[in-house]
């Protein structure tokens, strides 16, 4: 009739999951459609959509999967087929993890994120890593042979010894002599290099270098030769690296 506006609605709600494809409203779809996250020639843009909700914060989706799922072993292999979120939990556990990931890196850092001296400790000890040792040694200047360092655990190559006067070394030494190995068969700085002349004053030294092995219990000795039993103030430094790990100066 003239005048009269018409408003059609026999249709323009489709059915719940419904697959016709003849107006705009069948392609959108119905709000109570079920999700669907496998794509098809015939289903609604809603159903689709709720798919998308549901892999991403559902039940059964990327959510989900991160917060309940453990994936083998942190630091294992995943398949290709894995699903996005069981991928994120596995990436999430192998940096947790205790053994491998930050966690055990955590582990030797301290706050500041420097390594902690047991760990520093620790990486010396491996084979070919340099290493030092010190010795004070305060001994009568006529004490004769005194153990400066033992060889523990592993055999150890020596690179080099220094021995300081840290004062006036007293008048009653009259040479030192450091030596190694059984029976002392290793001569690292003999009594005319280690003449009292040489070390008299603070700072002045003697060294030796070179290239010399020694095996687990062996010693590095000082021998003291002098005239009277006043005490000396010397240092002995040793450089070395162990042949085996946790070859160490003890």
């Amino acid at each position: 009739m003239p005048g009269t506006h018409y408003v059609i609605t026999s249709g323009m709600v489709p059915a719940v999951d419904g697959e016709l494809n003849d107006i705009a409203s069948n392609v959108i779809g119905n709000k109570a459609d079920t999700a669907i996250t496998a794509k098809d020639d015939v289903s609604c843009v809603i159903r689709y959509e709720k798919g998308i909700v549901e892999a991403l914060g559902g039940s059964v989706g990327v959510g989900a999967e991160v917060q309940t799922t453990t994936v083998a072993s942190a630091g294992g292999s995943v398949a290709t087929t894995t699903r996005l979120g069981l991928l994120v939990r596995w990436i999430a556990d192998a940096i947790n993890s205790a053994t491998s990931g930050l966690a055990a890196l955590k582990a030797i850092l301290d706050t500041s994120g420097v390594i902690l001296n047991a760990k520093t400790a620790a990486f010396k000890l491996l084979a070919g890593n340099q290493q030092t040792f010190t010795k004070q040694i305060t001994s009568a200047a006529n004490a004769g042979a005194v153990t400066v360092a033992t060889i523990t655990t592993q055999a150890c190559k020596i690179k080099s010894i220094v021995v300081r006067s840290n004062g006036a070394t007293t008048a009653d030494l009259t040479s030192i002599a450091i030596t190694g190995g059984a029976s002392a068969v290793v001569t690292f700085i003999d009594s005319t290099t280690g003449l009292r002349a040489n070390i008299a004053a603070a700072d002045q030294q003697v060294s030796w270098s070179g290239r010399a092995t020694l095996a687990a219990t062996k010693t590095i000795v000082i021998t003291l030769a002098g005239t009277g039993a006043t005490a000396v103030d010397l240092q002995v430094d040793i450089e070395y690296e162990a042949i085996v790990d946790a070859g160490v100066l003890v």
